[in-house]
């Protein structure tokens, strides 16, 4: 689907501080801890039980069930969230694995014909991570989905939610850079 000059249209990415459960967007993210059912810091929790009851009770039975391994992605309804989905990935300490997390994530909202999608800094909650590592490695990653499907998928609309100053900041640095 080309553009007027041409073109195949341009995926936005955008970088904001606000709350990522408000969102109105077709998918947010939330990780777990890999290979356990650890919500791992307090944004997976507050996104389950804002989805409402009878989707936070589908979603813990079936992440107890079935623990994510590491990178590895599931998807679900986000029932009273203003997403359609909400998207779990699971990581772990090591924070050399976050881009990679994040491209599988942006996949998997591409296979999910997502045209949005917002994502939180992925690690720097319960995981530990340092803002500036976890801003650079999910900017690079958003750069590599952009390069192998910018032109087949979808997804138009790219957010990167920080939940606090500190966050918003290394994601401005980090923007700068790329």
């Amino acid at each position: 689907m080309a553009g007027r000059d041409g073109r195949f249209p341009r995926i936005k990415t955008s970088v904001s501080k606000a709350d990522i459960l408000r969102e109105e967007c077709d998918a947010i993210v939330v990780a777990i801890k890999a290979n356990t059912y650890s919500l791992h810091g307090n944004l997976a929790a507050a996104a389950f039980e804002a989805a409402g009851p009878e989707s936070s009770t589908a979603i813990a039975q079936h992440l107890r069930m079935r623990k994510l391994c590491l990178n590895e992605v599931e998807q679900f309804e986000a029932g009273e969230l203003p997403s359609k989905y909400i998207i779990v990935v699971g990581l772990s300490h090591l924070s050399f694995c976050l881009q990679e997390a994040v491209y599988h994530v942006l996949v998997r909202a591409h296979e999910l014909q997502c045209r949005s999608i917002a994502l939180p800094v992925l690690g720097c909650g319960g995981f530990g991570y340092r803002a500036a590592d976890c801003a650079e490695s999910m900017l690079s990653a958003v750069e590599a989905f952009k390069s192998g499907y910018g032109a087949k998928t979808l997804l138009r609309d790219i957010r990167i939610v920080a939940q606090n100053s500190e966050h918003k900041s290394a994601l401005d640095n980090a923007s700068r850079r790329t």
